[in-house]
């Protein structure tokens, strides 16, 4: 068998052992090949987005990151990566090159020769805040070898006690690191989240919230009652708020503000969905039907009331469980929007609230049965599920 010394390095398990230059022409190379793929890919998003985007994600990116775990301090190695996925990549996933649309009042956001740089590190998010998920390559070294470390740590004293047996403690003081490291992950997300809404147009900032927390049927939701509000000769208009100032904008009290709803003072609706499967909810939804609407409508006091009592609204959450439950605060709304509405068409109030609540539910189920063959990866054209 033969055996090389070397004084440069090696890199065993696809991470570079050496000298600092030589780990930085290990990394040059692996980022000029990734560059080329990554220009293979722009071009591709032309014509195939979702398929540019499935191979960027999970798979593209995951060896950057990989690298990024196992070496420290190669940030800036890492840039031409940001780079490309900045001027070229991204543009073409989102068909914009620079958006004018995100310039709030008077806001001079810094723009790269491809995309607003605001906006890149909105897309950066998980998509659960909002974003993409495309990850800034940059920004990775210290993170995600930190966490590494972190995670790598009991199974590292293990090896250096040269103990036998890798037993079930060890495992789960693995586990607990991942946790650590996760929950360390997701309240960064979620600072850098509400350090982005301070800077962002009412428009984007909404649709940050409703991607936490609403879904996109919200909207298809919001416009079933607005018409169900005309229908009945109710004066109103959907997203109140966005003229608000810098203080409050971002929060938009209102989906819905129906003038007139209770002694003459006006209503802030403010729709939301939430899934009793959401961890948030689960524990206390296997014991009390209903709880995960509660808990949507004690959140959304919290955060609107006192915005609302200033304006001179009333907040009232139309909450929606994924798989039909309505809140109570929803029922009474919706009981006295029939009221109306029977008396506008002469109708039984009855029959009313059954058509209501028909169009509701169905827009419900419609969103569950799109949702459910996306992530069964059925390609959905316009029309496929037609809206309500």
């Amino acid at each position: 068998m033969e055996i090389c010394i070397t004084k440069e390095g090696k890199p065993p398990l696809g991470a570079a052992l050496g000298t600092s230059s030589y780990i930085t022409e290990f990394v040059k190379a692996k980022v000029k090949n990734w560059s080329l793929e990554l220009e293979q890919l722009a071009s591709i998003a032309n014509t195939q987005p979702h398929a540019t985007f499935s191979a960027l994600t999970h798979g593209l990116a995951s060896r950057w990151v990989y690298v990024a775990r196992t070496i420290p301090n190669i940030g800036h190695l890492l840039q031409p990566l940001e780079e490309l996925l900045r001027t070229k990549c991204i543009p073409s996933l989102t068909g914009h090159a620079a958006p004018s649309d995100l310039r709030s009042e008077g806001a001079a956001w810094p723009v790269s020769e491809g995309i607003n740089l605001v906006e890149r590190e909105l897309l950066a998010l998980p998509a659960r805040l909002g974003g993409l998920g495309v990850l800034n390559p940059s920004h990775l070294s210290t993170t995600e070898y930190s966490a590494s470390m972190k995670v790598t740590q009991p199974l590292l004293d293990h090896i250096i006690k040269q103990d036998e047996k890798y037993g079930y403690e060890i495992l789960q003081d693995q586990h607990s690191a991942k946790a650590i490291v996760h929950k360390s992950k997701r309240e960064q997300h979620s600072n850098a989240a509400s350090t982005l809404k301070d800077v962002l147009p009412p428009s984007l900032a909404h649709a940050m919230d409703l991607s936490h927390e609403k879904g996109d049927n919200n909207n298809k939701l919001r416009d079933v009652v607005l018409q169900t509000c005309h229908r009945a000769c109710i004066s109103a208009k959907a997203e109140a708020g966005s003229g608000l100032g810098h203080e409050l904008r971002n929060t938009r009290p209102a989906d819905i503000l129906a003038s007139n709803w209770l002694c003459g003072k006006p209503a802030a609706f403010d729709l939301t969905v939430v899934s009793p499967l959401n961890p948030t909810f689960i524990s206390e939804a296997g014991r009390t039907a209903g709880s995960a609407a509660v808990a949507a409508e004690l959140r959304k006091h919290s955060a609107n009331d006192a915005k609302c009592s200033e304006l001179g609204w009333t907040c009232i959450p139309l909450v929606a469980e994924s798989y039909g439950a309505w809140g109570s605060e929803a029922v009474q709304a919706f009981s006295r929007l029939a009221s109306y509405l029977a008396t506008r068409t002469n109708s039984p109030k009855s029959k009313v609230v059954c058509s209501l609540y028909s169009r509701l539910n169905l827009t419900l189920v419609r969103a569950n049965a799109r949702a459910f063959l996306l992530r069964c990866g059925c390609s959905l054209q316009e029309g496929d599920i037609s809206s309500s």
